[in-house]
């Protein structure tokens, strides 16, 4: 099986199950990329890396016409981004079997209906792509519900990923026993990541008379405004403004705490540190608006769900893990095992192959959890 990706650029969100299917008995993985990364991602510390599978469109014609062709030749092709339409136009027309990779389309809410760009797609889609056989592999557990909404992909969604290297031997070690907790964040400082909540909730807790530390990792434009947000409250002394740290110091960081809080809004169309931070061992509490909370996260089994940007829902959460020390070591065993058998890269790309494979022979999927199972529509506010 020729499995084509095609996307703008190559980086390290594609590159953990990239590197799976070019690993994968019978099957021939090429990535295709189709712009220089931007200066704005390599601010944020997105590097140019390269792999044997990537046809990089930027460096000649000659691989920009072998993609045009791989477009319409490829057993299965993968279309992440938009802008692509010289190459998915072509292949829809010839009813080849085809995804796309999307998050939700209305972060905005439904404003977002009148971007330029969904307008586009809706055109295309209902042109060429209604019936095609042309599914939606869903990065997020609301962009089923977002298009249906448009009417597109009626039961044709799949669960999908953002998948992130998950180390198959790692087994959690022997848990503190003091009574002290180590509870981290990470992310840019700026206002939908809404930094602000572990600050308050360390008011909360420590009013209440818990040990615990909260490490905040990253930069950004309101990281000042959140230092001074936590010497008004008297929280300085347990929280800690961590600075920036390249990525494997910051997943060794997580091996090194017990929870890990995910505070985003509705903006964070799937949020890898989630990934991360349970597969290194963390018990992680998140917002029900970020796009991969509902995917990964069974609610006080391998995490916790709290009730959008709500500081009360979050206190509840985490004062919960804390008071009950042995089941919040239960939650972040599960987390582990979670990433390790169901959401791992392996285990997608090895699920991606059947579940091509059965939509090649008109059958559906075979999965009814975690990637390649069906995404059906989850509405939020």
């Amino acid at each position: 099986m020729r499995i084509a990706y095609f996307s703008n650029y190559f980086n390290h969100h594609q590159k953990p199950i990239g590197d799976i299917f070019n690993t994968l008995p019978n099957v021939e993985y090429i990535f295709v990329a189709t712009e220089k990364i931007p200066d704005f991602r390599v601010k944020l510390g997105y590097k140019q890396i390269s792999a044997d599978y990537v046809i990089d469109t930027t460096i000649s014609k000659e691989n920009k016409k072998r993609a045009i062709n791989l477009a319409k030749e490829a057993d299965v092709a993968i279309f992440m981004a938009g802008g692509l339409e010289e190459y998915i136009i072509p292949r829809l027309k010839l009813n080849k079997l085809t995804f796309e990779v999307s998050e939700r389309r209305f972060k905005r809410g439904y404003i977002n209906m009148l971007s330029p760009n969904l307008i586009k797609h809706q055109i295309m889609y209902f042109l060429f792509g209604r019936k095609a056989p042309l599914y939606l592999l869903c990065s997020s557990a609301y962009a089923a519900n977002d298009y249906n909404f448009l009417g597109s992909y009626i039961d044709r969604c799949f669960k999908w990923a953002y998948f992130t290297h998950v180390d198959c031997n790692y087994s959690l070690s022997t848990n503190r026993n003091d009574g002290f907790v180590k509870i981290m964040w990470c992310g840019r400082f700026i206002d939908w990541k809404h930094p602000e909540l572990p600050i308050l909730l360390a008011s909360r807790l420590k009013t209440m008379g818990y040990q615990f530390s909260i490490d905040m990792y990253g930069n950004g434009k309101l990281l000042k405004d959140m230092m001074e947000l936590a010497k008004d409250n008297s929280v300085d002394d347990v929280v800690h403004f961590c600075g920036n740290h390249h990525n494997e110091a910051i997943l060794e960081a997580m091996r090194a705490h017990q929870i890990y809080l995910f505070t985003s809004d509705r903006n964070e169309g799937w949020g890898a540190v989630a990934n991360e931070s349970m597969s290194n061992g963390c018990a992680l509490v998140g917002s029900e608006q970020i796009g991969s909370v509902p995917f990964l996260v069974e609610d006080n089994i391998n995490g916790l769900i709290y009730k959008g940007t709500d500081i009360d829902s979050l206190t509840e959460k985490v004062k919960y893990l804390l008071d009950n020390p042995l089941h919040l070591d239960r939650i972040r065993r599960n987390a582990v095992k979670t990433m390790q058998d169901v959401w791992s890269p392996q285990v997608a790309a090895e699920r991606f192959v059947r579940l091509a494979e059965n939509l090649h022979l008109g059958k559906n999927t075979p999965y009814s959890v975690g990637p390649c199972s069906k995404a059906t529509p989850i509405h939020n506010n």
